[in-house]
Formats: structure tokens, C-alpha cells, sequence
């Protein structure tokens, strides 16, 4: 086997280009050992066989930017409404946003608003959602001037879901009634500040 001197792919001895970068390989016998071997460790070969003609197949492109040292590209996460793009964190490590692995319960669609966009969905998931003016909140942020930062609590469990208000200065209204802590019901309407919210609840078997 021949290491390419610029991406270190393993290429077989006869190849005259590199599969992995398609660099001029240099003569047989003069191209660098794999890196692995030059420090002793195991060879970990990326020349795949069984391609057309019995020739080799160059990496994935998953392999190949694995071997380069970097991560995949961010893509997609496929499911229920809300799932949330992967983040990209250290090298070669792939880390899901908190909203992409957890169920969703429901949403709050806005109906009426100062400031946020009408019918716009505010996701519910299953567990805590802490609601309020703070962006660090993301699709739970309410921006509104008359939320306070740490709004409310929406906790939905299987058995419900129950709406808390967790701000001292602004009260949380379910039906236009202040509440401490309430069930929320399917069509409940939900006032913080000046901005009003209808709780749709995820259909069953969805």
C-alpha cells in the first residue's frame, strides 16, 4: 500500500492518483508509509474493495473528512414538528439540541401580538418548558415588553400538562383568569404581557 503525501489516503501500489485527493502519486516504492505504521500503530486501511472492476472506492464523505480531522455537515434531523438542527461541536463528535430528542406535547399558537408574528407556534415538550422574554429561552422566548424574563412554566407530563406562573411582577392569565398554577386543556387561552396564546395539544398517535 502507497500513503498520498498530501491526505495520507492509502491507495493501492499501482495507483498513478491518489483516490482520496486525486494528487500525482509519486513512484512505486517512494510514497510515504501510512501514518499509522510510521508510529508503530495498527494499519486502519480506508481503501475499500469491491468496487466496479475490482478497483478501489474512495471514502464516504463522512470517512474522508473523518480522516482530514473534521465533522460531518450539519444536516436535518428527521421527525416530529420542532426537532431542532444538530449542532456541531468538537471534532468528529455530533451533538443534538435539547428540542430534537424530546417529545413534543403541543403548542402555543399565538392569536394576538404587539410584537410577535400572528399564528406563530411556540413548541411545548414534554417535561419543563420555561417560557418568558429572556432570547437565551429560543423558541420558548415571548418577546413581548410586558413579559417579564422568566415568565411561566408549562410542565406536561402523561397524564397532562399544567401551566405555572413564575414571575413576581407580571401576572399569567389562562381564560383571562390570573392563575398561580392551572391545568391547560386543549383550546385554553394563555395571556403574558399583551401577547395571547390558544394551547394546541399534539393529536393523539402523532
Amino acid at each position: 500500500m502507497a500513503s498520498c503525501s498530501k491526505c495520507e489516503y492509502v491507495n493501492r501500489p499501482e495507483a498513478k492518483r491518489c483516490g482520496g485527493c486525486g494528487a500525482v502519486m509519486m513512484e512505486a516504492g517512494v510514497g510515504r508509509a501510512p501514518q499509522a505504521l510510521q508510529g508503530g500503530g495498527p494499519v486502519r486501511p480506508t481503501v475499500h474493495e469491491g468496487g466496479a472492476g475490482g478497483g478501489a472506492v474512495p471514502p464516504t464523505r463522512l470517512e474522508r473528512g473523518a480522516q482530514m480531522g473534521g465533522a460531518a455537515d450539519p444536516t436535518r434531523v428527521e421527525g416530529h414538528p420542532g426537532a431542532g438542527r444538530y449542532q456541531q461541536g468538537a471534532p468528529n463528535h455530533t451533538v443534538f439540541s435539547e428540542e430534537a430528542v424530546r417529545p413534543i406535547a403541543g403548542w402555543l399558537v399565538v392569536l394576538r401580538s404587539l410584537s410577535l408574528p400572528l399564528y406563530k407556534e411556540i413548541p411545548i415538550y414534554m417535561g419543563a418548558n420555561n417560557l418568558g422574554r429572556d432570547a437565551a429561552l429560543g423558541p420558548h422566548c415571548v418577546d413581548d415588553p410586558n413579559v417579564s424574563t422568566q415568565q411561566a412554566l408549562v410542565q406536561a407530563e402523561e397524564g397532562g400538562v399544567l401551566l405555572m406562573n413564575t414571575s413576581t411582577t407580571n401576572p399569567t392569565q389562562i381564560n383571562r383568569q390570573p392563575i398561580r398554577h392551572a391545568a391547560l386543556n386543549k383550546g385554553d387561552e394563555v395571556r403574558m404581557g399583551r401577547t395571547t396564546m390558544v394551547f394546541v395539544p399534539m393529536p393523539q398517535g402523532g
